[in-house]
C-alpha cells in the first residue's frame, strides 16, 4: 500500500483510465440517482457525457441543516449547480436519452453501451 502511494506521488503511477480521455462517455441514471450522484452526473454532463435512463431524484442543491435553539431546523442551500452559463439546475435531471415506457434497466444499459461503442474510436 505504501509503495503504491509512493509511486503515485512520484509520478510513477499510470492512471488506468487515461486511455479513455477524450472518448465519449455514457452513463445511466434513475430515480435512485440523488444528491452526490446528481452532482457527479452534472459534472459528467459538463464534460460532454451523454445520459440515459430515467429522471433523477431531484436533490440538485447542496443543503445544510442548522439546528436552532427552539428545536426548529433551518435548511440553508449553500450551493446550486449548473453547467457553464446555463441556468441553475432545479429538481430532477432529465436524461438526454430517456428510457421507454416499458424499458427495463438491461435494455437501457445496452443502449448506453451501444451508443458509446458507436461513438468511441477505441471500439473501431
Amino acid at each position: 500500500m505504501l509503495e503504491a502511494r509512493k509511486l503515485r506521488s512520484a509520478g510513477g503511477f499510470e492512471n488506468p483510465l487515461q486511455r479513455f480521455a477524450g472518448q465519449p462517455l455514457a452513463f445511466v441514471q434513475s430515480r435512485y440517482t440523488s444528491s452526490a450522484g446528481e452532482m457527479i452526473a452534472i459534472a459528467l454532463l459538463g464534460e460532454g457525457a451523454r445520459s440515459f435512463g430515467w429522471d433523477s431524484y431531484g436533490m440538485t442543491t447542496a443543503n445544510r441543516s442548522i439546528p436552532l435553539p427552539d428545536n426548529a431546523t433551518l435548511v440553508l442551500t449553500g450551493w446550486r449547480y449548473g453547467i457553464g452559463d446555463a441556468p441553475v439546475i432545479r429538481g430532477p435531471l432529465k436524461p438526454q436519452d430517456p428510457a421507454g415506457q416499458n424499458e427495463d434497466l438491461d435494455a437501457v444499459l445496452l443502449r448506453a453501451a451501444t451508443w458509446s461503442a458507436q461513438h468511441s474510436s477505441l471500439c473501431k
